[in-house]
């Protein structure tokens, strides 16, 4: 052994070593500094590792193998000098030295690159105090969140949050049917589920955590409430008042928040920012100013108080939002980003938002609410959908940062949807209608599809974000042309009469709501049956064709809704109460005799806790409606009978199925069966209160919405978060303090 460490050194290899780990690790530290500053991916850093220690042994091998002599480089042994049994002392001396930096420079250089390489752990120490530290590198890892679906409506893999210290991270897991609530502790790297759901029923999304992390809030996609969790566990709670995100033409947009440990902010129908005591119920209108076409989402409070920062969606959508903030003392407003989105603010003065798919940062003094300085694109690749804005990021007070990498999914996935036309001999055909139709209704020949071309309604009012509002077109199957049957207001939701010669549609126009009847054929100009001051929208007409169900009102819990019956014989008609719902009740349907109604609905479930998740179908005689009941079955979509009006279609969750719904047997419930194999494709299409599914007057033929799910885009696949500790001083490095 001694020999071989005399030829190391007289070959120069412990030299040579020694001076490659020097460079390496300065080599290592420069890229650690100029990395975040050029704003390089952030594998740059890892492949620079990476090289080094490639070359590492191949430099080992060149210094045994040549040595450098005045001569030029030679192989070794060619000027074999002579050796020695013996070490000078002082040479001694110096081998000591080299080999004590080469140790030194050996452990920094592992550390460094432990750093890296062990940085993929999910058991990363939460940051310490409610205070960013300064003067750390920041760390990035990968963190596994498991094998996830992405949501059909917004695209995205996962709903992220963070707890205020950084420790707890809580997120949405897609798969097989199931939706939960994730909890895990990035201290240990224990995750358990928080809350259950399934996607036929509730099921959880965009949590967030209160000010001391101990509880954390979510909306219930499916029953429109908000719903509050311990994070220790236990049952959770619905919020007295519905704080669910600000629905526009079924499209969500912003989440509710914390406004302190017993309040929330949220925003409400109308675009309007509220907030709720949550012991009392007590709810408090926030003034902050609002034009038409405008709504204030996203309300987030900055530090403790009095600004509120919020995102202001325009018309034009979310790429061209802005952020202002809310002085909740004086009333004062001051405008801060001229185009951003879900923006969150941290204690060091720096406001983090959304622009595209990158989160920008900018300065800011907290109290005087003043930008400072330019604002810098610090992470390039959020995942979001930008027509839904939405985004999949959370930030900890103490500017530890958690997202999901991606782009836009929203054009990624474009295309993935496609209207079918099926038959029950298994034959498909893809339809040619444009991906923003809804409600299709067969024509009573058959031959035509009557939908709902939606538009953009951001601009429409209170009321409005229940429906899917836009223009009536028709559809026709034989040639797949459209042809537009309604040319003002905002049209929705169209049903045909019985002879096929006449529609009739809902409409917002010059902020009133009405029912109007059209000629199919497009001949003459459309009239007004009744007007409203609240939404309102054909349900069912009679067989003979001279009464119609319409439904008015609002949908609980901000309003009533109820089904009234009006002649489309009489001019200047009014309608006549049938029922009145204190829930959600959908889709009422006439049967082709027209001596029952069927809708589904909660009203035999008013006493169980999850009475929202659990909708019947009903059936009442008609016109008599409280002569009679019948359940014909339970855990339902919207429904429509078939042409024989002794059964009925219905979605349960991916799939038709087909229950009898016969008088003669005195609506006896039985067991559904699927009509055909669809796989689990099938999109409800539109609205929770319309059928997003149409069936042929024969029974024979379907039209649906298919998202391809065997589209490797919605595929289940093996999810990482990013997670970057101490991510503030990675801002700070390019948001430097100007005075």
């Amino acid at each position: 052994m001694p020999k071989l460490f005399e030829e190391l050194k007289r070959r120069k290899v412990v030299r040579v070593a020694g001076v490659y780990a020097v460079v390496a690790w300065l080599l290592i530290q420069v890229a650690n500094n100029i990395v975040p500053a050029l704003q390089l991916p952030a594998w740059t850093s890892t492949l620079i590792v990476v090289l080094l220690l490639i070359g590492f042994p191949i430099a080992l091998v060149l210094a045994w193998a040549f040595e450098v002599s005045p001569d030029g480089l030679q192989r070794q042994g060619a000027a074999d000098a002579p050796r020695g049994d013996q070490i000078p002392v002082a040479q001694s001396a110096n081998t000591k030295l080299l080999y004590a930096t080469f140790a030194l420079v050996l452990v920094v250089a592992i550390f460094q690159i432990g750093e890296r390489f062990m940085g993929n752990r999910p058991t990363l120490p939460a940051p310490s105090g409610n205070e960013l530290s300064a003067g750390l590198s920041p760390l990035r890892a990968a963190l596994p969140l498991g094998e996830l679906e992405r949501f059909r409506n917004s695209r995205l893999r996962s709903y992220v949050a963070l707890s205020p210290d950084g420790r707890w991270l809580a997120y949405t897991a897609r798969l097989n049917g199931t939706v939960n609530l994730q909890l895990r502790d990035l201290v240990t790297g224990e995750t358990r589920t928080v809350v259950e759901g399934t996607l036929e029923q509730l099921f959880p999304v965009s949590p967030s955590f209160s000010p001391s992390g101990e509880h954390i809030l979510y909306f219930v996609n499916g029953s429109g409430e908000t719903h509050v969790v311990p994070r220790a566990g236990g049952r959770p709670q619905a919020l007295a008042v519905n704080t669910g995100p600000y629905t526009v033409a079924g499209s969500f947009y912003g989440a509710p928040a914390w406004l302190s440990e017993d309040s929330v902010v949220f925003t409400n129908d109308g675009g309007v920012v509220e907030t709720l005591h949550i012991p009392t119920g007590e709810i408090v209108t926030l003034d902050i100013p609002k034009i038409d076409g405008e709504a204030n989402i996203y309300p987030r409070l900055m530090e403790d108080g009095p600004w509120l920062l919020y995102t202001v969606l325009t018309s034009e959508g979310i790429g061209s939002a802005r952020l202002d903030a809310f002085n909740m003392s004086t009333g004062e407003v001051k405008n801060l980003v001229a185009n951003g989105f879900n923006g969150h603010y941290l204690r060091s003065g720096v406001l983090v938002y959304m622009r595209d798919n990158g989160l920008w940062a900018v300065r800011v003094d907290g109290q005087q609410m003043q930008i400072s300085g330019g604002e810098r694109l610090i992470e390039d690749r959020v995942e979001a959908n930008l027509t839904r804005g939405s985004s999949s990021y959370a930030l900890s007070d103490n500017g530890r940062l958690v997202y999901l990498e991606g782009g836009d999914v929203a054009a990624e996935s474009s295309g993935a949807d496609r209207w079918v036309l099926s038959s029950r001999n298994g034959e498909r055909l893809s339809l040619d209608l444009p991906a923003n139709a809804f409600h299709p209704v067969f024509s009573p020949d058959g031959g035509q599809l009557a939908v709902t071309v939606q538009q953009n309604a951001s601009a429409l009012g209170t009321g409005a974000s229940e429906h899917l509002l836009g223009y009536i077109a028709l559809y026709q199957l034989a040639d797949g042309s459209l042809t537009r049957r309604s040319f003002t207001g905002a049209a929705f939701r169209p049903k045909w009469t019985p002879d096929g010669k006449q529609l009739v549609y809902g409409m917002l126009m010059d902020n009133a709501w009405g029912l109007w009847i059209t000629a199919a054929d497009g001949s003459g100009q459309p009239r007004q049956l009744l007007t409203a001051t609240e939404p309102v929208w054909p349900e069912s007409i009679t067989p003979d064709g001279d009464g119609l169900i319409y439904g008015i009102g609002l949908f609980p819990p901000d309003g009533i809704m109820r089904l009234h019956l009006l002649s489309l014989q009489e001019t200047a008609a009014t309608g006549q109460p049938l029922l009145e719902f204190g829930d959600r009740q959908f889709g009422a349907v006439i049967s082709p005799d027209g001596r029952f109604v069927a809708y589904t609905g909660n009203e035999l479930n008013r006493d169980t806790d999850d009475r929202a998740s659990i909708r019947d179908l009903i059936v009442r005689p008609f016109p008599n409606v409280n002569d009679g009941q019948w359940q014909i079955a339970s855990s339902v979509g919207n429904a429509v009978w078939d042409s024989s009006g002794k059964s009925m279609y219905f979605l349960r969750g991916s799939d038709i199925y087909r229950a009898p719904a016969d008088p003669e047997n005195g609506f006896r419930q039985s067991a559904p069966e699927p009509v055909f194999d669809l796989t689990a494709s099938i999109s409800g299409g539109g609205s929770s209160s319309a059928p997003g599914f149409a069936v042929s007057p024969d029974g024979q033929r379907f039209v649906y919405r298919e998202l391809a799910a065997e589209s490797s885009f919605f595929a289940a696949e093996m999810t990482h978060a990013v997670l970057v500790d101490n991510w503030i001083e990675k801002v700070r490095q390019l948001l430097p303090v100007t005075n």
